[in-house]
């Protein structure tokens, strides 16, 4: 991933786009925007080839409760993205660890890898459509790096 970055950089400098200056700043937000898609695809395709897994996605897709996290995570998202205006308040971000940790906590890591991948999609989402713009990019991939690693993490300590 890292040579992947660094190659990506490399091109874009050498067809003229960008400043050598910007250079390593382009390639940690490449190795942090990758590492952060890594983290939220690969626990649901893997999930996927365990038949217990499969089993807990489906009676997570079948529960109540699970459906109201999934409501709740939209909520937050629309509050933290949506409705604080031009500059939203950074404290307002840590409202999405609260849905993300209620998911691990009563499914494990199954309930982590799908409501991760919900809040990311959520995000990107109001963030399309909404036109939000204010933001850097970088803030918003650390924001998803640190809920993604919550997440992961509190579901596997459920788990085991």
């Amino acid at each position: 991933m890292l040579f992947c970055g660094l190659a990506y950089v490399a091109v874009l400098r050498a067809a003229g786009i960008g400043e050598w200056k910007f250079y390593v700043q382009g390639v940690r937000r490449f190795l942090t925007g990758y590492g952060v898609g890594i983290m939220v695809a690969a626990p649901l395709v893997l999930m996927f080839f365990s038949q217990r897994r499969r089993g807990e996605a489906r009676r997570y897709f079948t529960s109540s409760e699970a459906w109201l996290q999934t409501g709740s995570i939209g909520v937050c998202v629309l509050w933290v993205f949506f409705f604080q205006g031009d500059q939203p308040n950074a404290l307002e971000s840590y409202l999405l660890f609260v849905p993300l940790v209620w998911a691990a906590t009563r499914f494990g890591l199954t309930g982590a890898a799908i409501a991760m991948a919900v809040i990311q999609a959520s995000m990107y989402v109001v963030l399309y459509f909404g036109g939000y713009r204010p933001q850097p990019m970088f803030e918003l991939q650390l924001l998803l790096l640190a809920l993604t690693g919550t997440g992961l993490l509190r579901g596997v300590t459920i788990d085991e």
